[in-house]
């Protein structure tokens, strides 16, 4: 019989899982160059998460800054392998300092209060900030739950889909080539590109010579 588990096993598997969301006193490890915005990823509103206790990924309604993934998963950037630990752990994030696998309930209390955006962090005169309206307006995160259940070959929901990739493709590289921007940025200042988030939805992005076009997924 398992005894009841009341303190850290260094399992990791909480940092396997996923970089924690960045909460308001979190801007103090920013402020004190313990963390940098090349470290973090944004999830964007309607973008798909995995949410404490849940089964499967949901829609959030609030934009969120976490830490960067590694490894071509969301390892968290900061989980050692080679260590089973975390490599600043001594500034760690808030719900890093504050989670308890054996007793989440005070991490759940925490989630979605206070978190911070990428509005919170960038100057309020960053040109930056236009582009990601642009981004917002025009190609927003939540159209893919619209329109992946309709996106059958050849359907208006996967012609508007294509749309979308080039619309956000086209963002990121004219921020990236007019204002100088460093291009480990990206992923904070724009999330994830929409071709990735499609991928799930077992669309995969394809540029031939008349642009960027959507085709299922080939399964390996």
């Amino acid at each position: 019989m398992n005894e009841p588990r009341d303190h850290c096993h260094r399992c990791g598997n909480c940092c396997l899982k996923g970089g924690p969301a960045l909460h308001a006193e979190d801007r103090e490890l920013l402020i004190a160059n313990q963390l940098a915005l090349a470290q973090l990823i944004t999830i964007r509103k309607g973008e798909r998460v995995f949410w404490p206790g849940d089964a499967k990924p949901a829609p959030t309604d609030l934009e969120l800054v976490k830490l960067k993934g590694q490894g071509g998963d969301w390892r968290c950037l900061f989980y050692s392998m080679q260590t089973d630990g975390c490599s600043i752990y001594d500034y760690r994030p808030l719900e890093c300092r504050i989670f308890q696998c054996w007793a989440p309930d005070k991490l759940k209390d925490i989630i979605g209060q206070e978190t911070l955006t990428r509005n919170d962090l960038l100057h309020p005169d960053d040109p930056v900030r236009a582009y990601i309206l642009h981004q917002e307006q025009n190609c927003p995160a939540n159209r893919i739950d619209d329109l992946t259940p309709d996106a059958t070959p050849d359907s208006a929901a996967l012609r508007e889909l294509q749309e979308l990739v080039r619309i956000d493709l086209f963002i990121r590289s004219q921020a990236i080539g007019q204002l100088g921007i460093a291009p480990e940025l990206e992923l904070f200042l724009f999330g994830r590109p929409y071709f990735i988030m499609l991928a799930p939805f077992g669309l995969a992005a394809k540029e031939t010579a008349d642009g960027i076009r959507l085709e299922p997924a080939k399964v390996p």
